[in-house]
């Protein structure tokens, strides 16, 4: 009878294995991290058994999709006081342009705004989502991309302040567009940060129906954008 592999106590992830943490700010995310084995996540080993115990306990809340994705992937996680290493609460980190998986070595850094208890399961499903929608294949994203463009007219007001801003900078790079005022590139990049951040906190916002940064003036329909989660990305909340 063939053995279940059981996943390793620690492991360590240096630069050959995380090229993206290469910029000096970023190379505190080389090193050890140690398995938690009541969830199955890899924590720096400098974490405080209070960090881990909140994370787990959250973790856990998370749907099972994205819990078993965090498993699949061997997500690290590793704190900050104050902001993160990009100057967020709370950052997902990875490489998915790399090849083999190892390489893509996703990473999700916890900063203090975020480890506390009224936040700490919108943006932790906010930066696991990221995870689930850069795993899923160019068709599926390219479907639901297609979905927020249809139904968001330049009136639509966002779920949350911050995906509200990258949704007006996608209607900025919009209109230079079509008058050939701004590179295609610009307005491309623009697009797939608004699509990505929307779902991510779309997300986080359906997790907790008291999400602490949900826009008073949201003007979408969620339960729109559920149907579209299960047809175009397979995901059901």
């Amino acid at each position: 009878m063939k053995k279940i592999s059981q996943p390793a106590k620690s492991i360590y992830i240096g630069p050959n294995q995380r090229l993206w943490a290469m910029p000096r700010h970023y190379q505190r995310f080389w090193g050890w991290y140690e398995l938690d084995h009541r969830s199955g996540l890899y924590f720096a080993k400098e974490a405080s058994a209070e960090q881990i115990a909140l994370i787990r306990a959250n973790f856990k809340l998370l749907p099972q999709c994205f819990q078993e994705l965090c498993r699949q992937w061997k997500v690290t996680f590793s704190f900050a006081e104050g902001a993160t290493a990009s100057g967020n609460a709370s950052t997902f980190y990875a490489d998915f342009s790399r090849q083999p998986d190892e390489y893509i070595s996703p990473h999700i850094e916890i900063g203090s705004v975020s480890l506390r208890p009224e936040t700490i399961l919108a943006h932790l499903g906010h930066e696991v989502a990221h995870l689930f929608w850069r795993s899923r294949s160019e068709s599926q994203r390219r479907a639901y991309r297609a979905f927020l463009e249809r139904s968001c007219g330049t009136t639509c007001v966002e779920v949350t302040d911050y995906v509200q801003g990258y949704f007006e900078e996608y209607l900025a790079s919009l209109k230079k567009f079509r008058q050939n005022k701004v590179h295609p590139n610009l307005h491309d990049g623009n697009f797939l940060r608004w699509t990505e951040e929307s779902f991510c906190d779309t997300v986080a916002t359906m997790l907790v129906g008291t999400h602490p940064d949900r826009s008073e003036n949201c003007s979408i329909d969620v339960a729109e954008r559920l149907v579209e989660m299960q047809n175009s990305l397979q995901l059901a909340l």
